[in-house]
C-alpha cells in the first residue's frame, strides 16, 4: 500500500554469487502482493546470456519472513 516504504531490512531468495540476475521485476498480480498467498512471481534476466526467465518464489520459506 506504501511503495515509498517503509522498508523491512532486505532478505535474499537467491543465494549471493550463485546466478547473476539483472533487471527483475516483480509481476504487480502476484498472489503475494496482492496478500492471498505467499507466492511471488517476478522475471529477471540470467547476466551470461541475457536469458528472461519467469520466477516463482514461496515468500513462506524464505528465513526471516516467516
Amino acid at each position: 500500500s506504501r511503495p515509498q516504504g517503509p522498508w523491512s531490512a532486505p532478505q535474499w531468495i537467491v543465494t549471493p554469487g550463485a546466478v547473476v540476475l539483472y533487471g527483475p521485476m516483480m509481476l504487480p498480480t502476484s498472489p503475494a502482493l496482492r496478500g492471498n498467498s505467499p507466492d511471488l512471481y517476478f522475471n529477471a534476466s540470467r547476466w551470461s546470456d541475457y536469458n528472461v526467465m519467469l520466477v516463482k518464489t514461496d515468500l513462506s520459506r524464505v528465513p526471516g519472513l516467516r
